[in-house]
């Protein structure tokens, strides 16, 4: 039947001939038919029929084909010149988007004329730019010597069709990105400058200065310096979006054999963004937007289905990389502490085709545990309740606590102080504006005054009958700048005249300097006497201050009071509702109040709600594990924060727990800390985070390590830290080793190493203890 259609197409046959050929199929058995032929035949078969076009440009069609795995796949990295080409086009569309001359000042017009032409010239093989920005791959200007592809720096084809072009195929969607990263310092602030996920993957998977510390890739790279192949983006269009499509897979190993000699590992994050199908696409979309209110049980259950499903498109997108060739990061510890999935593949994993669905399938794929349902009924009524309320009672401390404060740092003093000092200093300002101004008016009239005598010398030493019309002149216009031509005395003549009015002159001058002068002093006073209203109204502040600071004092005071007693009395109207004493106990367990008031660090709820148990219970409540294995004492561990532990407080709490029954004893399974493990983790990763991650003690001040030593010393259990938490210990000599050597190296590097090949033979040690882990 094949032989047949493709006769059709090529004896040119008339159009109602060829529909009768046709004609007894239906589209089904058509495209069945059709589902083999080759896309080098694609072109005459879309000519011979109209029905048989239409069938090849169907998504059916194209999905039937990848899933049947006669789809064909070619993937083109552009030459170093077509990319050039592409930039330059790209940067004069920026520089001249309408084609049209900017408005250019003329200081400037020489120089952008220039600029103009040197952009508008056809690029050249021979151009100074592409000779050295330019190499095999392509662009080498990126600052770390990093390279990154996007889809339009490929040439993929899906039997003949350009998915990369939208103009061709519109609402396709089609993302790729590819990127090399040199393995080597500083490997974490690159990937923390290009994107959180990236920065999460480098912390996972590699040390900062680019060493693998997970064993299975550790061990597939066997040594391998060369760079990191990060695919950052990976999406194909919806009809291709199957695990039994090859089209995904196929692209996959195209691209892993255009970089084969260029990378030692390939690293890609799945995402199940990338595999809905078209009709369900942005799951949140019709999802009600829910602010300032909690969720409803149907909120709660919808949200868990749309959770369940993007996990299942993960698990899907993952599946697709494994066809491809690619294993799944499965150690324990980082898949349980990772924020994403990781799949790898290295040039020594690639095989020669896509595997079958089936092997895909066959597969285990490591995940996390799956996170506990949210919580329901009474439990998440309470659990609500004292979330919401630690925070109300936290805000009422915090004003109370404003309102302690000394006199001149209350809010409302502090702010009708800085308004009554502003006033006064602008007022002050402006005395000082006019006494600058009339001391340089002054400094002006004695420099005008010695001219006038200097004139008036010259001119008593002129003989009789000189011409003393240039000295008229400017005589003149000084009269009238001081207004002396109405007191002008025009009975005299000659030098007469002229020494008289330079005398009259000299006298305004210093009549003038003398009001200046005055002006002056009263500026003084007048600023005397603008301090000594600062200092009275500043005692009126404060007097009428205390009245209204003791007000609301007590009225906050008798807020925090009457929130206790309602968040107590709501607690027990909610724990009245339980059928038994026993089911009342087990309500307050479940939703983990405790453990919600240990994370806001709150004893006074803790207290409250411990207040609710019978005494024998309450210290086994304390000591509870909740859904993701943590004791309410590790997560006050979680909680702390560089920065405000010398104040004592965080400390102070610790020891109220303990009093009240913490075991410092309890171990978290699955990362083996301790709460002093979990502290030390935090610590950590705060660390890194303020000193990009780079492991520093030295940005903490002294007092604050006094603080944390303390802390440690409450936290550390009776038998010792546990191994987990002793790996978190800092080594700050070895650290400051490792720096050393990665500055070193990175001098080296640019000093005598053209090829960006980054020698580390030695291996650290002390890297899976010493580095920093954003996930744990």
């Amino acid at each position: 039947m094949v032989v047949e259609i493709l006769n059709v197409a090529t004896k040119k046959r008339k159009l109602n001939d060829r529909e009768m050929a046709l004609g007894f199929m239906n589209d089904d058995s058509l495209r069945a038919i059709l589902l083999p032929t080759l896309a080098s035949d694609h072109p005459n078969l879309r000519l011979s029929c109209r029905r048989i076009c239409q069938i090849l440009d169907s998504s059916i069609y194209r999905k039937e084909r990848s899933e049947q795995g006669y789809a064909e796949v070619k993937v083109e990295l552009l030459s170093p010149f077509e990319q050039y080409k592409r930039y330059r086009e790209s940067m004069n569309c920026h520089m001249n988007p309408s084609n049209e001359r900017w408005l250019k000042d003329t200081d400037d017009e020489s120089e952008e004329d220039e600029e103009e032409k040197e952009a508008s010239k056809a690029p050249c093989s021979t151009d100074e730019e592409f000779v050295r920005d330019y190499d095999h791959l392509g662009d080498t200007t990126n600052y770390y010597g990093d390279r990154a592809f996007y889809s339009n720096t490929f040439r993929v084809f899906v039997d003949g069709w350009p998915l990369n072009d939208q103009k061709k195929i519109p609402r396709r969607e089609f993302k790729l990105k590819v990127q090399l990263l040199r393995l080597r310092a500083p490997f974490y602030q690159k990937c923390d400058a290009d994107s959180q996920c990236l920065m999460d993957l480098a912390s996972s998977l590699f040390t900062k200065r680019g060493t693998p510390k997970a064993a299975c890739i550790k061990d597939a790279v066997d040594g391998d310096r060369r760079p990191l192949l990060y695919i950052a983006e990976f999406e194909t269009p919806v009809e291709y979006r199957s695990t039994s499509s090859t089209v995904g897979p196929l692209i996959i190993q195209e691209i892993l054999k255009i970089f084969r000699d260029e990378y030692s590992v390939a690293v890609y994050i799945p995402w199940g963004d990338t595999q809905y199908a078209e009709e369900e696409m942005y799951p949140d979309r019709h999802a009600e937007r829910i602010f300032g209110r909690d969720l409803t049980d149907k909120e709660v259950r919808a949200k868990a289905k749309r959770d369940e499903r993007f996990r299942a498109l993960t698990d899907q997108d993952i599946r697709q990389f494994f066809r491809a060739g690619f294993r799944q990061v499965d150690e324990a510890s980082i898949v349980d502490t990772a924020a994403n999935s990781y799949v790898y593949a290295t040039p020594g994993l690639e095989i020669r085709s896509v595997l079958t669905e089936r092997q895909a399938l066959d597969r285990t794929i490591a995940s996390k545990p799956p996170p506990p349902p949210e919580k329901t009924g009474l439990a998440r009524e309470l659990l609500y309740l004292i979330r919401n309320k630690c925070d109300e009672h936290r805000q009422t401390v915090e004003r109370i606590k404003c309102w302690q404060q000394p006199l001149e740092k209350v809010p409302i003093v502090a702010q009708s102080l800085r308004m009554l000092e502003q006033m006064i200093d602008d007022q002050t300002h402006k005395i000082h504006e006019m006494r600058n101004a009339a001391e340089e008016s002054i400094e002006k009239m004695r420099s005008q005054r010695r001219l006038i005598l200097d004139q008036k010398t010259l001119v008593e030493e002129l003989p009789e009958g000189s011409d003393l019309s240039s000295f008229l002149e400017n005589i003149h216009s000084m009269l009238e700048t001081l207004d002396l031509l109405d007191d002008l005395d025009t009975s005299c003549e000659g030098v007469s005249y002229v020494t008289n009015c330079f005398d009259m002159m000299s006298d305004k001058i210093i009549q003038n300097e003398k009001e200046l002068s005055k002006c002056i002093n009263t500026g003084k006073q007048m600023i005397e006497e603008l301090k000594a209203k600062l200092n009275e109204q500043r005692c009126i502040v404060y007097k009428n201050s205390h009245p209204v600071i003791k007000e609301n004092l007590a009225k906050e005071e008798a807020s925090l009071e009457s929130l206790m007693k309602d968040v107590r009395e709501a607690a027990e109207a909610i724990l009245d509702r339980a059928d038994t004493d026993e089911a009342r106990h087990q309500v307050l367990l479940n939703a983990d109040a405790i453990h919600a008031c240990a994370t806001h660090k709150n004893l006074v709820f803790v207290e409250m709600v411990l207040g609710l148990l019978p005494p024998p219970q309450r210290t086994g409540a304390l000591n509870r594990l909740d859904p993701h294995g943590l004791s309410a004492l590790m997560l006050v561990g979680q909680a702390s924060q560089l920065g405000g532990l010398e104040s004592g407080e965080y400390r102070q709490f610790i020891e109220a727990l303990l009093a009240l029954g913490a075991d410092v004893n309890v171990v978290d399974a699955k990362t083996g800390f301790s709460a002093l493990g979990h502290f030390r983790n935090c610590r950590h990763s705060s660390l890194a985070s303020l000193y990009g991650g780079q492991h520093s003690a030295s940005g903490l001040r002294q007092l604050e390590m006094l603080e944390i030593a303390k802390i440690e010393m409450l936290l550390t259990p009776d038998g010792g830290a546990t191994d987990a938490d002793k790996s978190l210990l800092f080594d700050e000599e070895d650290d400051d080793e490792e720096e050393v050597e990665s500055e070193e190296s990175s001098e080296d590097d640019g000093s005598s190493d053209d090829d960006g090949d980054h020698d580390s033979d030695d291996e650290d040690d002390h890297d899976s203890n010493g580095d920093y882990d954003g996930n744990n």
